[in-house]
């Protein structure tokens, strides 16, 4: 039986403290879908899921990094850092985001002269993910050239060009809604294409349609986000921005490489892996269910699911992943790791002479790990110095 003195020891180890941290999560607690446990999941208007986050300790890695940007209202969200210019209106779990990209134009004065506001090049470059085959270069004008220079590759290693020519002579002669050449024009994206240029020129600065066509105008966007009339070809410069789709996958390996490790290949039950063919495909690999399967949300069944904390489950089509709270380390899985307390994140508050540690008492083995070098008690308003206590005695003298 531990002694009085002993226990007011005990006290001032434990209740010097002016706060505590709150417990880890139980397997009784409410579980927030596709974000991880103390992550924001919305930006402004945008849902933002796992394996995105706007921290990094909330996003699978950089690549998935979104940063909100809360000087606008409501909130823009960017892919990237702060210096990203990459406006992400919807990220789907479908494997694409939207991204609003920049209008290049051309432009020129009646007598040909070029304006210096113009901005006749647009670039867009993406560290990991592709721009989507479901996107077209537009191009508008009627005197108007586009060139579309183009990397593909892990390491953008491969460069091709493509283009189109736009040409109209009077406004009768553009059709609603028709690209084919005479005031627009459109060609496809390749496959695994992750970074474009787009250069603008013209035959005759536009000195021959001056009177109804000043610019031309060229960018890449969704296709069905944008339909053509005659009446682009005079105020298009009103808009800045179009939705343009890029795709996402998780993962580095193919879907031959993650089968061979059943421990950390995403597909399992009812579920196929697949290499997306909609433009990403050159790394990481995706899950669909099988024909005639739905996917489970895993993480709203605990008997369908192994993660050792219920907030620490994100459901993912046709699997889950588990993952660890704050200050603990492992694979979150009651089958694997499970999760670790980070002795090495444990809080420490001085306090005058006074160095204490505070942590909930599940926890109070691990943050007493190593003995206190001195322990100080308050005794009859004086200051004694008493023998360190290592961590089983603290354990014993809370059950004893």
């Amino acid at each position: 039986m531990a002694s009085a003195h002993q226990f007011h020891v005990l006290l001032v180890h434990l209740s010097i403290l002016a706060f505590q941290l709150s417990e880890a999560p139980t397997a009784t607690q409410a579980t927030t879908a596709m974000v991880k446990p103390g992550c924001a999941d919305r930006c402004g208007n945008l849902s933002i899921p796992y394996p995105f986050g706007i921290t990094k300790d909330c996003c699978l890695d950089e690549a998935f990094l979104i940063t909100c940007n809360d000087a606008f209202n409501p909130p823009i969200a960017f892919l990237g850092t702060n210096t990203s210019n990459l406006n992400v209106t919807e990220i789907s779990l479908q494997g694409q985001l939207h991204i609003l990209q920049f209008v290049g134009n051309d432009c020129y004065d009646p007598k040909g002269k070029w304006k210096e506001q113009s901005i006749s090049e647009a670039s867009f470059k993406l560290s990991k993910f592709s721009i989507s085959t479901e996107n077209k270069l537009t191009v508008i004008g009627c005197d108007t050239i586009a060139y579309m220079y183009f990397y593909q590759g892990e390491k953008l290693q491969r460069y091709s060009t493509t283009g189109c020519v736009s040409i109209c002579h009077s406004l009768d002669s553009v059709a609603d809604g028709s690209c084919s050449g005479v005031g627009c024009c459109q060609t496809s994206i390749p496959k695994r294409v992750r970074s474009i240029d787009i250069q603008l020129s013209s035959y005759n600065n536009y000195t021959k349609v001056s009177d109804f066509n000043h610019c031309g105008y060229a960018f890449v966007a969704k296709q069905n986000e944008f339909k053509f009339t005659p009446e682009n070809v005079r105020k298009l410069q009103n808009t800045s921005e179009f939705p343009m789709v890029v795709d996402w996958a998780v993962g580095n390996e193919t879907c031959e490489v993650a089968k061979k490790n059943s421990t950390t290949y995403a597909c399992k039950d009812n579920t196929t892996c697949y290499k997306p063919d909609n433009g990403y495909a050159i790394t990481g690999y995706r899950c669909k269910c099988l024909e005639g399967y739905e996917d489970i949300n895993e993480c709203q069944d605990l008997s369908r699911n192994n993660c050792t904390f219920e907030k620490g489950c994100h459901n993912m089509i046709g699997n889950y992943k588990c993952t660890c709270p704050e200050w603990y380390h492992g694979d979150g899985r009651k089958d694997g790791q499970g999760c670790t307390f980070n002795q090495s994140l444990v809080i420490k508050v001085a306090l005058g002479n006074f160095t204490c540690c505070i942590f909930p008492i599940m926890h109070m083995k691990a943050c007493f790990a190593n003995p206190l070098s001195a322990s100080q008690a308050i005794t009859g308003g004086d200051y004694h110095t008493v023998a360190p206590l290592t961590s089983e005695e603290i354990i014993d003298l809370l059950v004893s």
